[in-house]
């Protein structure tokens, strides 16, 4: 949901891409996205036009062979309007790897994400105006394991 994270009342559950930048704000480091690729329209609308998040439609592939799990081989393909974005391959390995920064480690504080609110029609001019909020992100990470032989 979006109050509670863990929450089923709204369960917004497809895969994003995001790209982000390091940034400054006030002497303090903030991840800020400048790009969330999404295969969900409802994700889409609801970051996108509720906050003005920077989304946009693509399609996200997964493959896996045999199957998902150690020493299994992935292959991720990222792609909008029929063009080619990213693709990346590797081997996942048996060994379980820690939390990584600017992925699911939040606790340095140069991790935090720096929002930018604005709408791009604003109704009140005077109320309207764009805003920062700073906040960090919460996934639930199941199992994490490195990748051997990877390529980009």
């Amino acid at each position: 949901g979006l109050s509670d994270p863990f929450a089923d009342t709204m369960p917004l559950e497809y895969n994003e891409l995001w790209v982000t930048m390091p940034v400054s704000l006030r002497g303090r480091r903030y991840m800020y996205p400048i790009m969330m690729l999404l295969d969900d329209d409802i994700g889409l609308v609801s970051g996108h036009d509720l906050i003005g998040c920077p989304k946009k439609l693509a399609n996200l592939t997964f493959t896996f062979s045999p199957r998902p799990g150690p020493s299994s081989r992935v292959f991720l393909e990222v792609s909008r309007r029929g063009r080619h974005v990213l693709r990346v391959k590797g081997q996942i390995t048996s060994h379980k790897q820690r939390p990584v920064f600017g992925v699911n480690a939040h606790s340095d504080p140069g991790s935090d994400i720096l929002w930018l609110f604005s709408q791009q029609f604003p109704w009140d001019l005077a109320q309207d105006l764009p805003r920062f909020l700073f906040l960090q992100s919460v996934e639930r990470t199941y199992d994490q394991r490195e990748m051997l032989d990877v390529e980009v």
